[in-house]
This record gives C-alpha cells, structure tokens and sequence, in this order.
C-alpha cells in the first residue's frame, strides 16, 4: 500500500529547531558559567561553533521525536502521539479508503462526521461511529465523539486546504466547524509560510547572538578574575607575576571596550543592569588588589550605577573607603544602605566598627542603642512567636572579607 507523507511548513521546522536549540545552549552555558575546566582555553570566538554544532544536536534530537519508537517509548505520556512534530506531519494511504496516520495513532477518513479548529490551533475529527446518531426535530441529541486530534498550524495555507478537500472527497457530507470554516474561505497570500519563517530567522540570529555574546562575556569575567587570582598573591612576589595579571586585566579590558557593531544581546542584555554591574564589580576587584585602589573605587562606584540594589556591592565599596582612610564617605555609604535594608544586621556592624575605629566609642554605643531599638520593634517584634519555633531571625551572608575586616576590627578595639 502507497502511502505519502505531508510535510510541515518551513516556519515550523525552523521555530521546533529553534526553540529546542534555547534551552540546550542553557545548559552548556550554566555548566560554564559554575565551573572553571575551561579556563585554559580562551573562548571568546567559540560561540558561533558551540551552536552549530547544538543546532545539529537538536535536529537530530528532533529527528528521533517524530519517530515511531519515541511514540512507543513517550507511549504513557503521549498516548502513542509523536513527542514531537519536525519535519511530518502526517502519513496518508493512497487507497480507495485513505487512513492517516499520526504516530502510532491511525483513522479512517470515511469514519469522520466533522471536523473542528479549535481556538489553540488542533484540529479535531468528530466521528458518530461508536455513538450513533438520534435525531429529534431535526436536530442531533448525540455530539459526535471526538476521535483524533492533531496540530494544524503545523503545514503550510495550501496544505491545509488539500487535506480539508481531501476528506471532503472521500466524505462529502462531512460538516466543518464555523473557525475551520472560516480558516478555508480565507484568501492565501503567495509567499505567506516565507514571512513567517522570517520570525524563525529572526530568533536564529538572535541564538547565535546570544552565543557569542555570553562566551565573549564568560571570558571578560574570566580575565579580570584571573587577574584578581595572580594579584592576590603578587604583593610579595616577582614582577613577572605582575605583568600577568596585567596581562590578563588587559585582555579583559580590550573586551569591554569592544563596540557592541550588530549584537542586540551586548547592545540590550550586557550593557544594563546586573550583567554589566557584574562586570565593573571583578574588573573594581581585579583593579583593587593590583594596587590601583582610587579606579577599583571608581569601578565599584560605576557597578552599583548599574546595579544600585546589590547590598554585596555597598558593603564592599564602604569597605574599600574605610580602608582608605575615607572613613566619612563609607558611613554615608553605610546609612543609606541601612535605610534601604532595615532587616540586614552587616551594614550596622560595619558602621558601629567605622565610629570605633576613630575611638568614638560613645557615637557606637548610642548608634547601637537606637538600631536595636528599632530592630526589636520593626524586625523581631514581640517575641517569642508562635508557633513553637517559628521565632523570627536575622540571616546575614558574610563573605571571607567581612569576617576579616568585621572581627579583625572588633578585636583589636576597646
């Protein structure tokens, strides 16, 4: 027995392609971005050949979706439907009593009575096979069951036509729902599948964009930490370890200086908001313990621009004041982060270190008085809360240079 194959439209193969593609590339970049096994290896141009070759994985994965073993193997699920619709749609004899085929699932296209669109794009075969028909006045008082349904945005205008004129031959008293109806009435533009797959086109680019943006963007970052790495240790080491970390902090800074040209990715996504307060936060602490403190400053100052929220990055930039003796700018920085965090315990510990390491013990002790007033009040209220155990906490993350700075300051004071 002949059968052919109706094969879907090029704005679909391209959209299924594409959005399986996205959510490989995560995974590849999650793996990168919380592990260092790469940091050998400069990546900066691996972008645009990591999605080729997870566009080849994902049509291949595609390719074995549409199958009938994958039918079989997602049978619990799918109920013998494809997991995935590619390249096929569906597969029709060519006999005298066409069937269609759709996975493991087949019909008799004599057996339909109707066929409906429904509003999310299905269509769905109607068949009074199993239930009959009792007709009062006129009218049906049994609804046909439904007997297959399958998606139909899937094939091209033309195609769709085909089909429906096909069933209508082999049932010429088939009914057609009012959408479905209107769906064939409705004029087909010459073209129209190729605008469409313009979309797909567009998201393509966007994919490979993306790609190489965000491997640009892992080995900027990888750059200004390793220059940070080379120069934590540097301080009592040779100049040649010196020049590495110049080296490193070079390369990354020929990056970020690099003009954005067609990238929407670099143009939108890295040049606002945390991405790029990421970036001038390892570039302020590569800078930092280089030596070059007034432009780490600078750097950290130009991060929280970008990402005035980060509560790391105000302690961090009061820390480097105090240590450099701008003691008044880093309680400035202190007060107004305790505003903004009235629950967050480090911005006053810090502040209450700040007043005594310039031996005003009575502005830390009155400073400490009114905050835990207010703690006690606004925070934890009235204690203990019920029930059993549900007593309210401060949870603070310290990071290695707080508990240093934080503890190595409070010891050596009064």
């Amino acid at each position: 027995m002949a059968t052919r194959l109706i094969k879907t439209s090029l704005s679909h193969r391209g959209y299924s392609l594409v959005k399986m593609s996205y959510p490989l590339f995560g995974l590849v970049f999650i793996d990168m971005f919380s592990t260092s096994t790469w940091f050998e290896s400069d990546i900066q141009w691996l972008g645009i050949p990591t999605i080729v070759a997870i566009l080849v994985s994902a049509h291949v994965f595609l390719l074995f979706l549409q199958t009938d073993r994958a039918a079989r193997l997602y049978y619990l699920i799918h109920r013998g439907k494809p997991p995935a619709i590619y390249l096929n749609w569906l597969e029709i004899s060519d006999d005298e009593a066409p069937t269609i085929k759709f996975g493991l699932r087949g019909l008799n296209l004599s057996c339909v009575d109707e066929l409906h669109l429904t509003m999310w794009g299905n269509l769905i075969f109607k068949s009074r096979s199993v239930c009959g028909s009792l007709v009062k006045n006129g009218v049906e008082e049994i609804e046909a069951d439904d007997v297959f349904k399958v998606p139909f945005g899937v094939v091209s205008s033309k195609e769709q036509k085909e089909f429906i004129e096909l069933v209508q031959r082999v049932r010429p008293d088939v009914v057609l729902g009012k959408r479905l109806q209107k769906r064939m009435i409705a004029k087909h533009v010459k073209g129209e599948d190729y605008i469409q797959s313009l979309g797909a086109v567009f998201l393509l680019f966007v994919l490979f964009d993306l790609s190489f943006s965000l491997f640009g963007y892992l080995e900027m970052l990888k750059q200004y930490h390793l220059a940070q790495v080379v120069a934590r240790g540097s301080f009592s080491s040779t100049t040649e370890v010196k020049t590495s970390a110049d080296d490193h902090f070079k390369k990354a800074e020929t990056m970020l200086e690099s003009p954005p040209g067609i990238s929407l990715v670099k143009r939108t996504v890295l040049h606002k908001g945390y991405s790029t307060g990421a970036v001038y936060q390892s570039r302020g602490e590569a800078l930092w313990y280089m030596g070059r403190r007034d432009e780490a400053i600078k750097s950290l100052q130009t991060a929280l621009e970008y990402y005035p929220k980060s509560l790391r990055m105000h302690l961090e930039l009061a820390r480097w004041l105090a240590i450099e003796g701008r003691s008044r700018e880093a309680r400035k920085v202190l007060f107004d982060l305790a505003d903004d965090h009235e629950d967050s315990l480090l911005p006053r510990l810090y502040t209450i270190v700040l007043f005594r390491r310039g031996d005003d013990e009575k502005k830390a002790k009155r400073y400490y008085d009114i905050y835990a007033d207010k703690l006690d009040l606004e925070v934890f209220g009235e204690e203990p809360w019920w029930p059993p155990g549900g007593n309210r906490y401060l949870n603070d993350s310290w990071s290695r240079d707080d508990v240093h700075f934080l503890l190595d300051e409070l010891l050596k004071s009064k």
